[in-house]
């Protein structure tokens, strides 16, 4: 089959279209990206005894080459095959497509949750054509599935509204007197945040900030606060802030520098451009582990850049129909969306 009409078929089958000024080359990279980790998912759907993570792998490794040699453009994002394999595989893990255990993985069931004109959908039988942005599959009519959740927000365990989950912190705090050791940080605020995130000197000017203490392998986390002329901080525990999941440790502080920088109108709208098919959303912070999840889920990586960078994990694009329930989801947990016309 010649690659035009592949590419042509792919569309079809994953209803993904190509953007209004969007380079034919970068959107074909995007139905690959998108129909490399179908086909990836539908392998852990394998009769033959239960699927192993190499299975998975392999299915990428197989059809990655294939489909650059038909490609006949930069490859971007999909020529480093082993970060391509890696990344797929831990935005399903991370997703809960599908369940890993002694190297094995067998499907998840299958749900569902309203968003908006959309229904998020995980599990679903890979024969089914659903329409994809990114890895995630959606559906613009309900669907039958095993099971049905009320929001997003429950079906991918993201957080309650982050200002909310600030102030009730703040108030179950047992503060004491702080003598801050010199190699403290304190999250940054406004426009000290253009050298970082975090930095070596308390903020005055808010109610209570968020600082952390390095260890040799992790840090301490702390809320501080200034009452008269004494600074004040309370620990808070490690499932709240940096957590492990295995061997990694999950940056959930990142839950409460957002929630912290909304409570002072410091955090700045999420960015965003596009057209009737495409949008490009750009965060101005890094998100917590479960929103940024949902986030890569649901979304293509940028063009022109490779998966390791930086910007891939605040910068990404969306199909319209997804970003759309996508905002409204994000709203409730506090963010503001600016979409420039």
């Amino acid at each position: 089959m010649p690659s035009e009409e592949i590419f042509t078929q792919l569309a079809k089958d994953l209803s993904i279209l190509r953007g209004e000024a969007e380079n034919i080359d970068a959107w074909r990279r995007r139905l690959i990206y998108s129909a490399l980790g179908k086909l990836a998912l539908a392998s852990v759907w394998d009769d033959e005894g239960l699927p192993s993570l190499q299975h998975f792998s392999a299915t990428i490794t197989e059809r990655q080459p294939y489909y650059l040699q038909i490609l006949d453009a930069c490859a971007d994002y999909l020529g480093d095959l082993s970060l391509l394999r890696d990344e797929i595989y831990a935005i399903y893990l991370n997703a809960g497509a599908f369940y890993h255990k002694a190297n094995y993985l067998s499907p998840a069931t299958s749900v569902s949750a309203p968003g908006g004109a959309i229904n998020f959908l995980r599990g679903c039988n890979p024969l089914s054509a659903f329409p994809m942005s990114g890895l995630g599959e959606y559906a613009v009519h309900p669907v039958v599935t095993q099971r049905y959740y009320h929001s997003a927000v429950e079906m991918f365990r993201l957080h309650r509204p982050f200002i909310s989950l600030v102030t009730e912190c703040e108030k179950a705090a047992i503060w004491e007197n702080a003598n801050f050791p010199k190699n403290s940080e304190f999250l940054a605020m406004q426009e000290q945040r253009k050298f970082g995130y975090w930095q070596p000197e308390p903020n005055q000017t808010i109610a209570f900030g968020l600082m952390r203490v390095p260890l040799e392998f992790d840090y301490h986390y702390f809320l501080y606060r200034k009452v008269s002329d004494c600074w004040q901080w309370c620990q808070l525990p490690i499932w709240q802030t940096n957590p492990h999941n295995n061997t990694k440790v999950m940056p959930e502080w990142l839950a409460l520098a957002n929630g912290i920088l909304m409570l002072n109108h410091l955090l700045p709208p999420v960015h965003c451009v596009g057209d009737v098919n495409l949008v490009t959303v750009s965060f101005p912070y890094l998100l917590p582990p479960a929103e940024e999840t949902f986030f890569k889920l649901y979304s293509w990586p940028m063009p022109d850049s490779t998966l390791n960078e930086f910007s891939q994990r605040i910068m990404r694009q969306m199909a319209r129909p997804a970003y759309q329930s996508f905002t409204s989801v994000m709203e409730s947990l506090g963010y503001l969306f600016e979409e420039e016309t």
